[in-house]
């Protein structure tokens, strides 16, 4: 699977986890790896500038230890998010039903596809206002309005 539709099915994945569990665990556990993730990188930076410098390394090391604590932190917050998300089982299993679907279709979407709406959208609603409103099953909402 090319990396565009893996980054594609993971936000795809949140999203369900969040419509169909109501749990905004799931969304601040995958905000919680990005600020992970950046902090790491700030990290090997702060790491590799310290092994180049010269000079003193003390603001460096500061730097080092300011990160490190940062990171322990967002872990022991992820790991509180992850365990909450844990307790939804019976979401994990509904959205492991609809990602399997997704996954198994051509996802192109070149033409309309019966089977693929049918196992995503709960509802189309088109509103007197010109926006149609999509639900999707678990009752997240999607509003476009029409021109």
């Amino acid at each position: 699977i090319a990396p565009e539709k893996e980054k594609v099915l993971e936000a795809v994945r949140t999203a369900l986890e969040f419509s169909i569990g109501g749990n905004k665990n799931v969304i601040e556990a995958n905000n919680i790896k990005e600020n992970i993730e950046q902090l790491k990188k700030e990290l090997n930076d702060f790491i590799k500038r310290q092994q180049e410098t010269a000079g003193d390394k003390t603001r460096y090391q500061q730097g080092i230890i300011e990160i490190s604590n940062k990171i322990k932190a967002l872990r022991e917050q992820l790991a509180i998010a992850n365990a909450k998300i844990e307790n939804h089982g019976n979401t994990e299993t509904e959205v492991d039903r609809i990602m399997n679907s997704i996954k198994n279709e051509d996802l192109n979407f070149t033409e309309f596809d019966d089977n693929v709406v049918r196992r995503i959208i709960e509802c189309i609603r088109v509103m007197g206002d010109k926006t149609i409103v999509i639900i999707i099953k678990g009752g997240y909402e999607i509003k476009q309005r029409i021109e």
